[in-house]
């Protein structure tokens, strides 16, 4: 939650918001769509995880799992969260 992540899991037409199986699934092809579009998977990838930035950028694509140190590692390093945190500090 300090780091304002939230997971999408996109299958096939499914969206899923959060983890676990509690959370909520939209079924939407319009909205898994406009997810592929800002994160562009490589035809024939069956598995990538993007890390989407607060102002729409993809920062990190992977067609593996990504451990939550990297993600932490990655976000704590970007100029928004930076900036965050000296704020946090004062």
């Amino acid at each position: 939650s300090e780091r304002r992540m939230i997971v999408i899991r996109i299958v096939g037409h499914s969206v899923q918001v959060g983890l676990g199986p509690n959370a909520p699934q939209i079924a939407s092809s319009g909205l898994a769509a406009r997810w592929r579009q800002v994160v562009e998977p490589e035809p024939g990838v069956a598995f990538q995880a993007a890390l989407v930035g607060l102002d729409g950028g993809v920062k990190l694509t992977a067609e593996q799992p990504v451990s939550f140190e990297r993600l932490r590692r990655l976000i704590d390093s970007m100029p928004m969260r930076q900036a965050e945190m000296r704020r946090e500090a004062e």
